[in-house]
């Protein structure tokens, strides 16, 4: 099985603190509509393999425009787009990375991503 590969152009967000009545005002809503659609973008990259189960390797390349945020608040944001995107069934399948960057202060927003399935047992 090939590897999910998929370049993303989009102004990333990074994942707020959300509570049950945060997240439809504000900041959390504003993140929210951003995963949605970042969900789609994943599911729309064309041929590429989806992981129902197993475990997977994250690479990930994030760049964005601004200073704010830290890279794993950016990274919840692609795991949660990942599963809601379908690409992984839950993002708990996720059990490490091979490489992610944060780049800042860029002229273009894009996440880059590649998924590599995990040997069991190894």
């Amino acid at each position: 099985m090939s590897n999910y590969k998929a370049t993303i152009l989009i102004d990333p967000k990074p994942k707020p603190r959300m509570t049950a009545r945060s997240k439809w005002v504000g900041r959390a809503k504003e993140y929210l509509t951003y995963q949605e659609k970042l969900a789609w973008e994943f599911f729309a990259v064309p041929d590429q393999p989806r992981y129902p189960t197993g475990k997977v390797a994250l690479t990930c390349g994030i760049y964005v425009k601004g200073n704010r945020g830290d890279l794993k608040n950016y990274l919840a944001g692609v795991e949660d787009a990942l599963q809601h995107g379908g690409i992984v069934k839950n993002d708990s399948q996720i059990v490490g990375y091979k490489e992610c960057w944060l780049h800042r202060g860029q002229q273009v927003g894009k996440i880059v991503v590649e998924l590599n399935r995990v040997r069991e047992g190894g």
